[in-house]
């Protein structure tokens, strides 16, 4: 088999933690009522964990989700994306 085939089904336990942190702090920060925020974060949760991306998979996600988390922040004026330093998950 090609290196590029995930043999593991099976999500590590840190990153999918990781991956459902990054799905919270993206929701929280989009424009909207809470109500709207919160069946985006459960959409993407079940869509993105149900099809159960492998590591790799979930590591360009949580990549993905706090980079646009920060550019949601800096669009919106808050100093969130500077003090926070969004290459870490909180």
């Amino acid at each position: 088999m090609p290196d590029i085939v995930p043999l593991s089904t099976s999500l590590d336990p840190a990153v999918k933690r990781a991956l459902s942190d990054a799905l919270v702090q993206f929701s929280t920060v989009l424009s909207g009522s809470p109500e709207r925020n919160l069946s985006v974060e459960q959409t993407l949760r079940r869509t993105l964990l149900k099809g159960t991306p492998s590591t790799e998979e979930s590591t360009r996600l949580i990549g993905a989700f706090v980079e646009a988390t920060t550019a949601l922040e800096f669009a919106q004026g808050s100093d969130s994306w500077k003090k926070e330093h969004r290459r870490r998950l909180r």
